[in-house]
């Protein structure tokens, strides 16, 4: 028995000591000065730009693919894969794609690689694609026009298509027998090397890339090799940091600023806020059904402390869910000033004594959020009891759900109240978790999707936020502002992307002391 143990324990250990081997071997040949490693809390859900609906994951993926269109700095709709495009009615428009693009596997990009995404996407049923067939509900049909045209045909007008094609990468139609290669093979500036589970998805500068790099900088302080790290915590990250084991983090938390300031190896960049955060109220449960309560909610929060608590006053408080930014905002509509009196009159009219419990869902990563509102119900008398949960989605939805409200957050890298009103506020939207539903709101999003003029769809957009605002079916929060810090001493040319997608085509690394 001793004797069986003791074998299979050496098996084991020679098994370690060959991996150990071979991933010190492929290390050695990647030399740390041509490798950038960026650090992250958030694994990498999958390979397949086409199955999954997670930002962080699209973050990495784009670096391997591409899609027709790709915004600039300054937030415009710019060529990528597609060489320009026309609308030629209301409901059809038509792609004139780039023809010197090739794949990772040196094969041409051609209309008949968009075809098949589109059509992977639209005609999927799987949970994972689903998700980002609703971002193209409008599409009724892509189709080849010849190898280097698409036509996308929708059943309304819908004049953001440019803008939302931008988020979608495309895969290669090829290689049907074989279909993880489509998951690994894009038209990006690095190519897929290795990934091991999620924690660690390694790359490799692609020497076929269409696009050439800025003639300034030499080819040779390029990184080579760019490597996605899954490090779990800031304080971890940091940490890396600061010992050259990574040269980039994001989602930096505002009271790590000042340790990260303090240090002359250390640089930090910021852009504006692309995400809001807010508390969903279940409106399918008494008395939160009733919108004066709800309204109430609202008063009791002083939005202007938790931003400066929270933030350290780098943020915006929100009438709403749009940040001031995004199209259509209404600056007219200001959020709901702290005025605990006349909330307190208006919980006492609706019945709701002190001591009525309060039940507050929350993933971890909002905890923070969560406890300060539910200091400020305490000081009403209400109790709060918090639940914290690893999911970002509640368990359970409508009068069933053991929690009457939910604080979240919600993406908005377009910066338009289409990836963040509709899946948030539109009757049985994929993100409305409130339950929440006016007929009024349904029939605006619909006019103002097919409106051609972008003064009409500002007008019914500004008009939907009011109506939300007197609804009140979410305690409107905050936008924060988001922060990289990266090795600057190691890292140059490091400007992150305002629309929170990185683009580290022009990113160079040189040792500077």
């Amino acid at each position: 028995m001793f004797r069986k143990q003791w074998s299979f324990s050496t098996i084991v250990l020679c098994l370690l000591l060959v991996q150990i081997q071979s991933a010190s071997a492929q290390s050695a040949s990647r030399p740390r000065e041509q490798t950038l490693i960026w650090c992250s809390v958030s694994p990498i859900q999958s390979l397949d730009p086409t199955a999954h609906r997670d930002r962080e994951t699209q973050m990495v993926l784009k670096h391997m693919f591409e899609s027709l269109t790709t915004r600039n700095q300054k937030m415009e709709i710019v060529p990528q894969l597609a060489a320009h495009w026309n609308a030629v009615d209301q409901t059809t428009w038509e792609f004139q794609l780039k023809h010197d693009v090739t794949f990772h596997d040196g094969s041409r990009f051609t209309a008949k690689d968009v075809v098949f995404t589109f059509q992977r996407i639209l005609e999927e049923t799987s949970s994972e694609q689903s998700a980002r067939k609703g971002l193209f509900e409008h599409i009724t049909s892509v189709t080849a026009v010849d190898p280097y045209t698409v036509r996308f045909k929708t059943k309304q007008p819908w004049p953001i298509l440019p803008l939302m094609l931008s988020l979608q990468e495309i895969i290669p139609a090829h290689d049907t027998q074989r279909p993880m290669v489509k998951k690994t093979i894009g038209t990006g500036p690095f190519r897929f090397v290795e990934m091991q589970t999620d924690q660690e998805l390694v790359m490799e500068r692609y020497s076929g890339y269409h696009q050439t790099p800025d003639t300034a900088i030499p080819p040779e302080l390029l990184p080579r090799f760019l490597i996605f790290k899954k490090v779990n915590g800031f304080t971890s990250q940091i940490a890396q940091l600061k010992k050259g084991e990574c040269d980039i983090i994001h989602q930096v938390p505002v009271d790590s600023l000042s340790i990260l300031g303090s240090s002359t190896d250390i640089g930090v960049a910021f852009i504006k806020a692309t995400r809001s955060f807010f508390a969903d109220i279940n409106v399918t449960k008494p008395p939160f059904d009733q919108i004066n309560v709800r309204q109430a909610l609202n008063y009791l929060i002083d939005k202007n402390v938790v931003v400066q608590t929270i933030l350290y006053g780098h943020g915006q408080t929100l009438p709403t869910i749009l940040q001031a930014d995004t199209f259509s905002f209404d600056p007219d509509l200001k959020p709901y000033p702290y005025d605990p009196l006349q909330a307190a009159s208006i919980l006492r009219k609706a019945g709701i004594t002190r001591g009525t419990p309060i039940k507050i869902m929350t993933p971890r990563e909002n905890s923070r959020f969560a406890f300060t509102l539910a200091s400020f119900l305490t000081r009403a008398g209400l109790v709060s009891q918090i639940e914290e949960i690893e999911e970002r989605k509640p368990p359970q939805l409508g009068a069933e759900a053991t929690w009457n409200l939910f604080v979240t957050s919600w993406g908005n890298t377009t910066l338009d109240p289409v990836d963040i009103m509709i899946p948030k506020l539109q009757t049985g939207g994929r993100g409305n978790y409130s339950g929440y539903s006016s007929p009024k709101v349904d029939q605006l999003f619909i006019e103002a999707e097919a409106a051609l003029d972008s003064e009409v769809r500002k007008r019914l957009y500004q008009e939907i936020q009011r109506i939300v605002f007197e609804d009140a079916p979410m305690i409107f929060g905050y936008a924060a502002q988001e922060f990289y810090a990266y090795r600057n001493h190691f890292v140059h040319n490091f400007i992150p992307a305002p629309s929170g997608f990185p683009d580290l085509r022009q990113v160079y690394l040189k040792t500077e002391r």
